[in-house]
């Protein structure tokens, strides 16, 4: 069976009553591949959260220049200063060591701020592994819901799985990014081929010039104008 298939499976709470379809050593495997593309995304999301907070702060370093950076040019001068004083004061040699131990402590300096660097992305990708292995273990011990809204009779008919993930979303927030994504596929093909027939009445042989970016939007307000508010 196909991968997104075992894992929609396996991510649908309505399923969680229908223990042994699947041999042990299969369930062990299917669950291994949810907990790495859930790591995978979890990772990614805090990635694109350090690099929204990065550009915020680039952003109020260049509205300005700020207090610091001014207090820091200012003491790097001074220090500039005393370095020539010093060389007009002294002879080569002391010249070539005080030079040596700028070196020296610059050296030390970058190499602690990498090693520090790496430490804290090291623990940041073991605190997140360890919160998305708490996730899944905690949703394993989920009793789910019933296939069907009045247990086992079907007139009323199903319920949904992503109602339930919309209500327990928050206590699993790294494994709803994956359940979000599997369980929005559409289980038939119907829908696309009635986008395609509203494109083929919109983008006629009579309308053949419309650009792609028009047609687009065209099909959109066709698709969700009865949900605009006008």
């Amino acid at each position: 069976m196909n991968k997104i298939v075992l894992q929609s499976f396996f991510l649908d709470p309505r399923m969680k009553r229908n223990k042994g379809i699947f041999h042990r050593k299969d369930e062990r495997l299917i669950w291994s591949a949810i907990e790495d593309d859930v790591l995978d995304i979890a990772i990614k999301s805090s990635e694109k959260v350090k690099e929204i907070e990065s550009s915020n702060d680039k952003e109020k370093d260049t509205d300005g220049t700020s207090a610091v950076s001014t207090r820091k040019r200012v003491s790097e001068d001074n220090v500039n200063d005393q370095h020539i004083n010093k060389k007009r004061s002294s002879g080569g040699g002391t010249r070539n060591h005080a030079k040596d131990n700028a070196l020296f402590a610059s050296f030390l300096n970058d190499s602690s701020s990498d090693d520090s660097n790496d430490d804290q992305e090291e623990v940041a990708e073991e605190s997140i592994e360890s919160i998305v292995t708490k996730e899944l273990d905690m949703f394993k011990k989920e009793k789910g819901v019933h296939l069907f809204v009045n247990g086992s009779n079907a007139d009323k008919g199903f319920n949904s799985p992503l109602q339930w993930w919309k209500q327990n979303h928050r206590e699993y927030p790294n494994i709803w990014m994956l359940a979000k994504r599997i369980l929005s596929v559409p289980a038939t093909s119907a829908p696309s081929e009635r986008v395609f027939s509203v494109a083929s009445l919109i983008a006629t042989k009579k309308r053949g010039s419309l650009k792609p970016d028009n047609v687009n939007m065209l099909v959109f307000l066709k698709e969700n104008f009865d949900l605009i508010e006008w």
